[in-house]
């Protein structure tokens, strides 16, 4: 499963709750690993991000308007 941070937009918690299966939600980005990849959603771009926690910063890989294809990107980057 692909973390992903929860967030309270209606869009997302949707898609999120929809796709429970796949997703594993996170409080806050405290609660992740150093090298996990996860999603973080967009509010105004209403767009899912899919991010790489790095030790001092997050890298942005791409982003996308569903969870389902966030989910099937982060399964695949390295």
């Amino acid at each position: 499963m692909i973390k992903a941070i929860t967030h309270h937009h209606p869009v997302f918690l949707k898609q999120a709750y929809a796709h429970s299966a796949i997703v594993d939600l996170v409080n806050h980005e405290r609660y992740l690993s150093i090298g996990d990849r996860y999603i973080k959603f967009d509010p105004d771009k209403l767009r899912f991000n899919v991010m790489i926690n790095l030790t001092d910063h997050q890298r942005k890989v791409r982003a996308f308007d569903n969870i389902v294809s966030a989910v099937h990107c982060a399964r695949r980057v390295k």
